[in-house]
């Protein structure tokens, strides 16, 4: 987690400097423009759309499946998905790579200790 008390970004947090506004905590990241950029456990994730995390996109973002669930109750464990408000895609990682990104909505309840925003055509979970 990178994000301080009053929700900003910690950057001097994160190993690499960079900190994404996702999910509840914030997350360290790193930027990237295929697969091969980022950590075993990273994917690269180019998101696109009014509701891309700042600062812009490509970033390292966390793999995750059954086993390696995301751990952020805003979070959700997804595959690439160009559409949307948070639309993204994966450059250079297999078909089928999922990865921990905002959890669409549809009511606040779908967003422990969030709330559902709108973004674009979609709505997802935020802080």
């Amino acid at each position: 987690s990178c994000n301080l008390p009053d929700g900003t970004q910690n950057h001097t947090a994160c190993a690499l400097g960079l900190c994404l506004d996702l999910g509840l905590r914030g997350l360290c990241s790193a930027a990237c423009t295929t697969a091969s950029d980022c950590p075993s456990t990273a994917a690269c994730a180019a998101f696109s759309g009014p509701g891309a995390p700042a600062p812009p996109s490509p970033r390292c973002v966390a793999r995750c499946d059954a086993m390696r669930p995301c751990g952020d109750p805003l979070l959700a464990c997804q595959p690439a998905d160009a559409s949307g408000g948070l639309g993204f895609t994966l450059p250079g990682s297999p078909v089928g790579t999922t990865v921990c990104t905002p959890k669409r909505c549809t009511v606040p309840a779908d967003c422990p200790g969030g709330s559902c925003v709108a973004r674009g055509t979609a709505s997802f979970c935020s802080r």
